[in-house]
């Protein structure tokens, strides 16, 4: 059902607007058990160069004005260096 989430990232590094028009999303959404939202931010979340995650927030019926992206790609980047320093830890040498 996320088809259309990970293509719409295939053309840029993170996405951050308007739900794309079409059956798929809103059959994303039905999956889900939700109306469509009006906004969404999406972000790829890359371990050594595999997509392992997609990091998804949505603000439902309204538009955010007072979140940043950038603040939130910031706080995505120190988490994956946390999450890639405690694997590193726990591998045996």
């Amino acid at each position: 059902p996320a088809k259309w989430l990970l293509e719409t990232l295939l053309d840029y590094p993170s996405y951050r607007g308007r739900v794309p028009g079409g059956t798929r999303p809103v059959d994303f959404f039905g999956w889900l058990g939700t109306e469509p939202p009006l906004e969404v931010l999406a972000m790829p979340i890359h371990v050594d160069e595999r997509l392992v995650a997609v990091f998804y927030g949505d603000w439902g019926g309204r538009v955010s004005r007072d979140c940043r992206t950038a603040d939130v790609m910031h706080g995505l980047k120190a988490l994956r260096s946390r999450v890639i320093l405690q694997n590193k830890m726990r591998k045996p040498q």
